[in-house]
């Protein structure tokens, strides 16, 4: 994950540059997100452009290659062309040094050593990207070579592309996907937008496969299952406006009404199989028993693993999850809350700035502990647990995204194992919920994010 940059205020269109070579092989192994984000090369706002390779695939012939005009100086001009008439030039410097020093870090090649021509391409990209973010483009090196991306920091901090905005499909299809939403623009195909309430409303639809409109307690937990979705979203936004005190505050305010809808999501499930199971224990009288929390709850719970123990098991291999929001909430909403703290990190091998929230050690261990993947060149975890002698910390817009992930799965099987049907299964229902359903397919399959 690229670290906290004021990517989404900029006034620039974005100019994403993909690395055809990268690309070319993601393409050829069937990688689907690549093709999705190339689809949306028709879209004014993103100024999509690629290096210049011979490419067998239409998705990446699509792109426009830019043009490399290289001078005897050491300076170049580098040019892009889109439809409509528009176009960019601006000038770049580097010489065969400048190539040789970047090739030996990513590569470890000598100085003496002659480059190829997919080193010569590789090395180059990442210096042509900082220095047109040096002349404000917003330019962002859309990559899938694990050696350019493991190599990010180092090559912002030790060979001084300080300005660079290296990512990978993934992130990019994130950043594309917020900052056109921060500009009211709801995308869920490359030609088809929304307002912001009916994107909201696919998206959970999309992902709660066994919520049926109706059950009062399943659409108190829907309704907040939304919002968990849209706090995501403002908690991604303020990651990419970088780590002023504004977003900080922002980042701080969402990440605890975050864990607040996702606690209140786990009381609607509680409430939900007590009364379809028609569940009775002692204390039942009192609404805060009535819960997945194994202190509160736990009569409920006994009771729930004598009608419904597959239900119960279900709970069980999530309550490292579970007990970590509620632990989480009781600090926020009862206690002292958390620390907020800009951190910001130099040092040989990167620089790095975030906003961070400090937590202890116990929050920190059941986050870090949930199993993940975490991306080798990454600076925090999957959940955004961090620490640092002795002290431990949560980027709230990572950990935010994993939490949504993961409560998507366990609220669908919660529903599964309750009894309710698979909504997206159209098979005998009227002919509006089959359009409904392919609508949600279409979006699943075309929208950015989902």
């Amino acid at each position: 994950m690229l670290d906290s940059r004021p990517l989404i205020h900029e006034i620039e269109d974005p100019l994403v540059i993909f690395d055809s070579d990268s690309l070319e092989l993601a393409l050829s192994e069937g990688d689907d997100s690549a093709r999705l984000l190339l689809s949306y090369h028709s879209q004014r706002e993103f100024r999509f452009a690629r290096s210049p390779f011979q490419t067998s695939f239409q998705d990446l012939n699509a792109v426009p290659e830019f043009r490399l005009e290289r001078r005897q100086t050491g300076y170049s001009t580098i040019g892009f062309e889109w439809s409509g008439g528009r176009s960019l030039k601006s000038m770049v410097h580097f010489d065969e040094a400048h190539l040789k020093h970047c090739a030996r870090l990513l590569f470890g090649l000598e100085l003496h050593e002659q480059l190829d021509e997919q080193e010569r391409r590789t090395a180059e990209l990442p210096i042509l990207a900082s220095q047109l973010n040096d002349h404000k483009t917003n330019c962002l090196l859309v990559t899938e070579n694990a050696t350019l991306l493991a190599n990010r920091m180092k090559l912002q901090s030790q060979f001084g592309l300080r300005n660079l905005v290296m990512i990978d499909v993934e992130e990019s299809r994130e950043i594309l996907d917020v900052w056109s939403k921060s500009r009211g623009r709801y995308l869920y195909a490359p030609v088809c937008q929304c307002n912001s309430g009916y994107w909201y409303w696919m998206s959970l639809r999309s992902k709660l496969r066994y919520y049926n409109v109706g059950d009062d307690n399943g659409d108190a937990l829907a309704a907040r299952y939304e919002y968990v979705l849209m706090a995501v979203d403002e908690l991604t936004k303020q990651y990419y406006s970088g780590p002023t005190s504004d977003s900080m505050t922002m980042q701080v305010y969402h990440f605890n009404y975050l864990v607040s809808l996702v606690v209140g999501v786990f009381d609607s499930i509680a409430l939900c199989a007590k009364d379809r199971l028609a569940i009775a224990f002692d204390g039942d009288d009192i609404p805060a028993r009535t819960s997945l929390s194994g202190r509160s709850g736990k009569e409920f719970l006994k009771a729930l693993r004598h009608q419904n123990p597959e239900l119960r098991k279900h709970i069980s291999a999530y309550c490292q999850f579970i007990n970590g929001m509620y632990y989480l909430r009781e600090n926020i909403v009862h206690k002292t809350m958390h620390p907020k703290v800009t951190f910001e990190m130099r040092g040989r091998d990167g620089n790095w700035i975030m906003n961070m929230i400090e937590v202890d050690k116990t929050v920190h261990d059941i986050f870090a502990g949930i199993p993940s993947r975490n991306i080798e060149h990454d600076v925090v975890s999957a959940w955004g647990a961090y620490r640092q002698v002795g002290e431990y910390y949560i980027e709230p817009s990572r950990f935010s995204r994993s939490c949504a992930r993961h409560l998507e799965g366990f609220i669908n099987e919660c529903l599964r194992l309750l009894g309710f049907e698979d909504y997206l299964n159209a098979e005998g229902r009227s002919e509006s919920h089959k359009r409904f359903v392919l609508e949600l397919n279409s979006f699943k399959k075309n929208a950015l994010a989902t």
